[in-house]
């Protein structure tokens, strides 16, 4: 069987996707993994998922110019003019294909999808800001901390809340006359030898939803990218391409399967 021939455009299609899909997947994987005693994979999370989910946004919107306009790109200032907003591209990447922007059950997907807009905006340079000003600015982790505790008292068991406690109150007991703790919980508050074995196992448990919140974020867009993908396609066999000019888009983003158990237990993407 003969080989088929595939263009540019492929090529360049192919790459973008692999690497949005490859930054949300490495994303949702530190997500997973940060809590209060590893607070640097936060970071790496927010980084990795805002910057992926702009790309595969801005991809969505490409093909979708593609599909409509015989294959013609859309120019680099239709895409530039979006700038890091993040909201606003979730949702125009969502209208063209009438796709809900908000999850009927879940309503901290738009506060997630808010916070990684934010971010991406403006406040992933606060650390920085606040070291050359001399001012307190934006702390990122308060604000995601105050989004946990959301996701704790909406999806963590009190029952479970409870042992998590019991076994902290334990620790400090044995541990007390001999041992301290010098760190700090997301929001800033010192921390004591009760918060130091509770709030990494709170964290723990609260990241499973948490990640799942965000597949809940991401599964229109893997919907959209695939109507786009399709329709970008059917344009180009109407063009009588001899060349493949759209790659299979839904391949590149296979691991967000939208089933809840399957991403409760999973612990690394893809």
């Amino acid at each position: 069987m003969k080989t088929p021939k595939v263009s540019q455009l492929f090529l360049q299609l192919q790459q973008e996707a692999y690497l949005s899909s490859s930054l949300i997947a490495s994303g949702l994987t530190e997500l997973r993994r940060a809590h209060v005693g590893d607070r640097g994979r936060y970071y790496n999370a927010f980084f990795h998922l805002s910057i992926g989910m702009e790309r595969l946004c801005k991809l969505i919107l490409i093909l979708n110019h593609l599909a409509t306009n015989h294959l013609k790109p859309p120019g680099i200032a239709a895409i530039k003019g979006f700038s890091h907003d993040l909201s606003n591209l979730y949702r125009t990447a969502l209208s063209a294909y009438g796709i809900a922007t908000t999850h009927p059950t879940e309503p901290l997907v738009a506060s997630f999808i808010d916070f990684l807009s934010t971010f991406a905006k403006s406040t992933r340079y606060s650390n920085l800001d606040a070291l050359a000003s001399g001012n307190s600015g934006v702390d990122v982790l308060a604000e995601w901390n105050s989004l946990i505790e959301v996701v704790v008292a909406a999806h963590v068991r009190p029952r479970k809340q409870k042992k998590f406690e019991t076994i902290a109150a334990l620790a400090e007991s044995a541990l007390a006359e001999n041992s301290f703790v010098l760190a700090h919980d997301l929001s800033g508050r010192p921390m004591g030898l009760g918060d130091w074995f509770r709030l990494p196992a709170l964290h723990d448990e609260a990241a499973k939803h948490a990640v799942w919140i965000m597949i809940q974020a991401l599964e229109p867009l893997t919907d959209a990218v695939g109507r786009a993908g399709a329709a970008a396609e059917s344009a180009s066999r109407a063009n009588s391409a001899s060349q493949l000019q759209i790659p299979d888009m839904p391949e590149f983003f296979y691991f967000l399967y939208p089933d809840r158990q399957y991403v409760l237990r999973k612990k690394r993407w893809p």
